[in-house]
């Protein structure tokens, strides 16, 4: 997920002379906790040829009901709760926007993540699917939030790839 400053400092880094691949992994890569606006929403705004989700959030009012409550504490403190801001909690989810994404995007999703629920991936596999978007959806069903075993980190990036490969026009 990318947190907002890092999705504020990518025009920042296009304008900078960046290309758009470097900005984007840099600001992927800065977001910790960044629940506020996740990879996908880049491929809304900027027109990549392709994305990668890996445990995205989706839902921020199903993130808050199903997440450990260390992570729905972090969640008032940046949005407040979703019976108080719910307006604020669906306009930043990025379900409400699906229907924009026009890149294709690849889904990885661990079975067991317990801070970014598999019914996340569900619904965004589901709304891409409705809105006939271009998509594909791998659940590793013996991984958590990320992936740890070797086999699993080594297939994420296979076909992280090639799902490069194919839609840039390199395969």
């Amino acid at each position: 997920s990318v947190t907002l400053l890092g999705l504020l400092a990518f025009p920042a880094m296009i304008r900078a002379g960046y290309n758009k691949t470097f900005a984007a992994g840099a600001v992927t890569a800065s977001g910790t906790l960044g629940i506020l606006i996740p990879p996908s929403v880049l491929l809304i705004l900027y027109g990549f040829v392709a994305g990668v989700s890996v445990c995205g959030i989706v839902n921020l009012r199903t993130l808050y009901e199903t997440t450990p409550p260390a992570m729905r504490k972090g969640l008032e403190r940046m949005l407040g709760t979703p019976e108080g801001n719910a307006e604020l909690y669906r306009d930043r989810s990025p379900l409400t926007h699906v229907r924009e994404i026009r890149a294709p995007l690849l889904i990885l999703q661990g079975a067991n993540d317990p801070r970014v629920p598999k019914a996340e991936a569900d619904q965004v596999a589901q709304a891409l699917h409705a809105a006939g978007r271009t998509y594909e959806y791998k659940v590793y069903e013996d991984e958590g939030h990320g992936f740890a075993k070797l086999p699993n980190r080594i297939d994420a990036l296979r076909r992280t790839l090639d799902w490069f490969d194919r839609h840039s026009g390199r395969s």
